[in-house]
């Protein structure tokens, strides 16, 4: 048996290997050494971005939420490049964890702790500062004879478990993504990173462990395993009218590689063969609820605005009275809008000057917009009182209605403003203000951002031909 890296092992395939003994001296070195190193150019970005202080708190406690001011006030690049940073500290905390919490004698799920909100440096100190222990009964078993008894089972025995393994690895899986999405839908309202992150890669690592109960499966095997709880997960939603095609499609680019990655971690857990890893499976179910509620005390409200525009062959006065209302808009929608994204199909007004209500119709409602700014030719700027959902559904089931329909996606206001140019034409100009409370919000933005563009494009574009079309050359 062996228990240990060699000592000619590679520095690199100690930090980055999913294999093999981490030692007290290793885990603390490149832990906490990394951890320094990530803060600084962390903080030193941040502060050149944004000219704000990113404190060791905002480091240390690791909820999106909590660092989104920092997010929204810095480049629209800066989000996107501090996750890419992150990735492989991720992954070296995680596996590094793993195999540190085998060589201290605990369950390797400990290790997974470290990507939970405020239990997250406790458990690396408790790792830091745990000694080697090597007895028998919690040894993690790392050699290649393991492998070698596993192949001399008699394959067809093998086989029948194997399927047997990976039903009963998805199904737990998927049955643990169905409960962690109404939990934290139905019961705490909160669509955030739990949902999207934790829950995927935690669901992946259950299935992907389970499957390599008893026998050890491959890593592609097992990655496939979990990718696959997490999507027949989504089907369960579907299915059991919780959610829709729409959004189901919307997070699949998120949540479906991370539960691959889960199955990766749940194959390394297996690896371990120890006994205390299969009792201490539910306790690691327990991760994400908690992730949940902590996550839910930090939810913060953030308006962000889209803004869009076209020229128009017109002077803003020939275009002024095609933004205040405008008649149905019959260029056939974009197959996005047939899917059931609300689509703009005509505006009117009741009354003229600041206090009128304008109401943009779409197909599935009515805005209903007070005027604030009535600045004829220049600009016209009103709230949103009401509006309606931002899709409908689709479904097996007839009028799904998802709680993220009614409060995750609101406007706030939006306004027109049009400026003249030296040879006559219009700069026209859409923006909205609106806020979104899904997270990872800069994952979803991506979505919500490029939605609301498409929704000014397809106005825009109709006030533009519709002036162009009825003005007198």
């Amino acid at each position: 048996m062996t228990e240990d890296l060699t000592d000619n092992t590679h520095i690199l395939t100690k930090i980055f290997g999913i294999s093999g003994r981490v030692s007290q001296g290793l885990y603390a070195a490149v832990g906490f050494g990394l951890m320094l190193f990530k803060y600084g150019v962390e903080a030193a970005t941040v502060l050149v971005q944004t000219n704000l202080f990113y404190t060791p708190l905002d480091f240390i406690v690791p909820s999106v939420v909590m660092r989104q001011h920092f997010l929204d006030s810095g480049s629209s690049w800066m989000g996107w490049a501090l996750v890419v940073w992150s990735v492989p500290f991720l992954w070296i905390a995680t596996t590094m964890s793993v195999r540190r919490a085998i060589d201290a004698g605990f369950s390797p799920w400990v290790g997974l702790l470290v990507v939970v909100p405020c239990v997250n440096l406790p458990t690396m100190l408790v790792l830091a500062f745990t000694p080697t222990r090597r007895n028998d009964h919690i040894t993690a078993h790392f050699s290649d004879n393991f492998q070698a008894a596993v192949d001399a089972i008699d394959e067809t025995k093998r086989h029948k478990r194997m399927i047997y393994s990976a039903i009963l690895g998805v199904a737990i899986g998927s049955l643990f993504a169905l409960a962690v999405t109404v939990f934290s839908v139905y019961a705490i309202d909160s669509y955030g990173g739990s949902l999207f992150i934790a829950m995927p890669i935690v669901s992946g690592a259950c299935a992907g462990f389970i499957f390599n109960q008893p026998d050890m499966q491959t890593l592609g095997a097992s990655m496939l395993v979990g990718l696959v709880s997490v999507a027949m997960g989504g089907l369960a939603l579907l299915l059991f009218a919780f959610e829709g095609v729409v959004c189901l499609a919307m997070a699949a680019p998120l949540i479906v590689p991370l539960g691959a990655i889960g199955g990766l971690f749940g194959w390394l857990i297996a690896k371990t063969i120890l006994i205390q890893s299969r009792y201490m499976l539910g306790g690691a179910l327990m991760i994400v609820p908690f992730i949940s509620l902590v996550e839910f005390q930090f939810k913060e409200y953030k308006v962000y605005v889209v803004e869009s525009q076209v020229i128009v062959n017109a002077t803003p006065d020939q275009v002024w009275d095609n933004v205040v209302s405008f008649p149905d808009i019959t260029e056939p929608p974009a197959w996005y809008f047939k899917m059931g994204i609300a689509s703009p199909l005509r505006a009117r007004i009741e009354g003229r000057g600041v206090n009128a209500v304008r109401y943009c119709e779409f197909t599935t409602g009515a805005f209903v917009e007070p005027i604030t700014t009535w600045d004829q030719p220049n600009r016209l700027a009103f709230d949103v009182a009401d509006q309606p959902d931002p899709l409908i559904e689709l479904s097996p089931y007839r009028n799904i209605r998802p709680p993220h329909l009614q409060h995750i996606l609101q406007s706030v206001r939006g306004e027109f403003e049009l400026k003249s140019t030296a040879d006559g034409k219009t700069i026209l100009t859409g923006r909205t203000w609106y806020s979104v409370d899904m997270g990872p919000r800069i994952y979803w933005r991506l979505w919500t951002d490029k939605i609301i563009h498409q929704i000014h494009l397809r106005v825009l574009d109709h006030i533009r031909e519709n002036t162009e079309g009825k003005k007198e050359f």
